[in-house]
């Protein structure tokens, strides 16, 4: 039977309307971006487009991760529901492949298991969040004949998968999730499979360099420092940040004679593989947890289109874009949903799959309040950042064939780039960057970002 999408920004005995986005707390000071020369030898891009999920009001962040004082048992807690009426959803909530499209699918399914399990089939279920996990939770409700309704704050399905597309990009542009790892990712690589969204194996050749253009052979040298400072501090009697565990390491220097000493590449493993894999800086991310919190690794690429994913989940089923929730009441009788406009929405039972950065924000009151362990655990778990930075070259000025690039050393802005070429035949760059230092590029215009990036691109070119 052919499916048919419903998507509503209207709705009978409802007056649903655009609000105005709502806003988290004030932001903490950031570093400032490292100064950028105008006389750069890298051409202009002739095109750039670019994410910034730290200010995006129904995001607030990337993706979840560890920080000092939390555990994996907090993910666990924020999964549970409450009287059998509310229930939660979203990659925060998985504690296997947490900060990824496949525990974010899987936790709806999770989500949509716990309530058939307890529902009458007459009853209408709510879900709040058409990204991958409200996504997966309305599938398989509708499939399992519910009456379901998904209600959505952004103007477009998808939440963090956000795909676009134009003539202008040989392939669409993923700006949110757009890679994954194959191996532990069975049921996305099937569903991408099914819809014959195009996808690639990443070729794992590296190109490493130092600011100066010098070619580096791969180290595990940060990778160790980190290891033995998480080992030191399994002594300390509570958790520590990664900093702090750092300190206890002793100090690294560069020989006189080196090219780049053990501390850059101890920097480079924080800022290219930490930030990038958990959206957090060392000073952030718990020791004992932060990193063992998912594998979080990435060989897969979505080159057709990831957000169809999502797209393809919701057809057929109601869902109402450009409403965003302020307030989810619930009891013996039901859930009542307020919208920000006054208007409400009675069902029996909800899915809430927004980002943990709203649930943070306290955007969404509960009433009655959700029980202690919800609300610690909304606390503990934090919420990181990783954006992209997509260029369109005329043509290839750089000097190499590598997918992956890394500089080693110096203060450049953005150190991880991926190389599109060898995948699409066009000359297009992905720079990745992550925790604080991509929370100081969101503040730029694009200008600014655009002449920081060619910089930062000036190890990889012949001059």
């Amino acid at each position: 039977m052919q499916r048919r999408s419903f998507i509503f920004g209207t709705a009978t005995g409802l007056t649903l309307v655009a609000v105005s986005a709502c806003t988290g707390p004030e932001p903490e000071p950031r570093p400032t971006p490292t100064a950028t020369p105008d006389d750069i030898p890298i051409p202009e891009p002739a095109g750039m487009v670019r994410s910034s999920w730290s200010a995006d009001p129904f995001a607030l962040g990337a993706f979840s991760y560890l920080g000092v004082g939390s555990n994996p048992d907090q993910r666990d807690a924020l999964a549970r529901s409450v009287a059998d009426r509310v229930f939660f959803a979203g990659e925060a909530t998985s504690t296997t492949q947490p900060g990824t499209v496949a525990g974010a699918w899987g936790s709806g399914q999770r989500a949509a298991e716990e309530i058939i399990a307890v529902a009458e089939p007459t009853e209408r279920i709510a879900v709040i969040g058409a990204g991958a996990a409200g996504a997966a939770a309305a599938r398989s409700l509708v499939d399992a004949g519910f009456e379901v309704t998904v209600l959505e704050a952004s103007e477009r399905v998808g939440g963090r998968i956000k795909t676009v597309a134009s003539d202008d990009w040989v392939v669409p542009v993923e700006l949110g999730a757009g890679r994954f790892d194959s191996a532990t990712s069975p049921e996305i690589v099937a569903e991408l499979s099914r819809l014959d969204i195009e996808t690639q194996e990443l070729d794992p050749t590296r190109a490493i360099r130092t600011p100066e253009g010098v070619e580096l052979d791969e180290s595990t040298v940060g990778a160790d420092i980190v290891a033995g400072a998480i080992a030191a501090a399994t002594a300390l009697p509570g958790d520590v940040t990664l900093a702090n565990a750092l300190d206890l390491v002793p100090p690294v220097a560069r020989p006189e004679d080196a090219l780049v000493g053990d501390a850059d590449w101890l920097q480079s493993y924080l800022r290219n593989d930490v930030a990038i894999r958990f959206g957090a800086d060392p000073d952030e991310l718990s020791v004992r947890f932060g990193l063992a919190d998912g594998a979080r690794t990435t060989d897969t690429i979505v080159l057709g289109g990831f957000q169809e994913l999502v797209t393809d989940a919701l057809d057929s089923v109601a869902v109402w874009t450009s409403n965003v929730v302020s307030e989810v009441a619930y009891g013996d009788e039901g859930v009542s949903i307020r919208f920000a406009t006054g208007e409400s929405l009675q069902a029996d039972r909800v899915v809430v799959a927004v980002p943990l950065g709203v649930l943070k924000s306290r955007n969404i009151k509960f009433e009655p309040q959700l029980p202690l362990s919800h609300t610690l655990a909304m606390i503990g778990v934090e919420v990181g950042t990783v954006d992209k930075i997509w260029l369109r070259f005329g043509e290839a000025f750089w000097n190499t064939d590598a997918v992956h690039w890394t500089v080693v050393g110096g203060d450049l802005d953005i150190t991880s780039w991926i190389n599109l070429e060898p995948a699409t035949g066009s000359p297009i760059l992905i720079g990745l960057v992550g925790g604080e230092r991509a929370a100081a590029l969101a503040e730029l215009d694009d200008e600014e970002v655009i002449l920081r990036a060619r910089a930062s691109l000036e190890p990889f070119s012949p001059a």
